[in-house]
């Protein structure tokens, strides 16, 4: 059966590859969130601007970025006498490590 140029245009697009495993990998997450209990802490950094979701040629950056954010984030839950990281501080402090 020999198709028109009107029916291809019909036809639903296949995603780029690229595309296509970021609809996978977001599809499979998991709601971290909803499985934390009143101690748990949950860290997400955000991505800088200049750096899109799969630009991986930026990892070091990424990581570096990460870093700081979350150096930045953990200092203010310490601040603000979080207990979990108390407790770490704690245990830190009575082994040595």
């Amino acid at each position: 059966m020999a198709m028109g140029r009107k029916g291809r245009d019909k036809l639903r697009k296949t995603p780029f590859s690229n595309e296509f495993l970021i609809r996978v990998l977001l599809a499979n997450r998991q709601d971290f969130r909803a499985q934390l209990d009143d101690e748990g802490i949950l860290l997400i950094p955000k991505l800088p601007e200049e750096v899109g979701f799969m630009d991986w040629q930026h990892s070091s950056l990424l990581m570096n970025c990460a870093q700081e954010w979350a150096d930045t984030e953990i200092s203010n839950l310490q601040k603000k006498g979080n207990l979990v990281l108390a407790t770490i501080d704690d245990i830190n402090s009575r082994y040595g490590s």
